[in-house]
């Protein structure tokens, strides 16, 4: 029981010293991009990277394209890198950045969440 307890505490002290999650970090949002890329279809997936190739930053994207890494594809690393971006153009004292605008705040109400769609900021 006393090596249960410590097992407990000290799980319990690891989480409680993360200060951020994983997920809203910028491997987390490259890693949670990546895993929607690779489930577009192909169809999808060329109409997104054409919609990618159209954005301001898509060549310093391409730019930094890692040559030396044969199993990713650039398409992919194209969207693992636009997953960053709302994060570096926002700045919370420039309403012209749009802070808001890259995450919506629901009230958790349990036991069920809202059927209907994200405000309209």
């Amino acid at each position: 029981m006393k090596l249960f307890v410590a097992r407990l505490f000290a799980v319990l002290l690891i989480v409680l010293s993360i200060s951020d999650a994983c997920a809203w970090s910028g491997p987390g949002h490259m890693t949670v991009a990546a895993i929607a890329y690779r489930d577009l279809s192909p169809v999808e997936r060329q109409k997104f990277d054409a919609i990618l190739e159209s954005h301001p930053q898509f060549q310093s994207w391409l730019n930094r394209f890692p040559d030396n890494v044969p199993s990713l594809d650039q398409g992919l690393y194209v969207a693992m890198a636009a997953s960053l971006w709302p994060d570096q153009i926002r700045n919370h004292n420039d309403p012209s950045t749009f802070p808001n605008w890259h995450f919506v705040d629901y009230p958790l109400i349990a036991p069920s969440f809202p059927d209907r769609g994200s405000p309209t900021p």
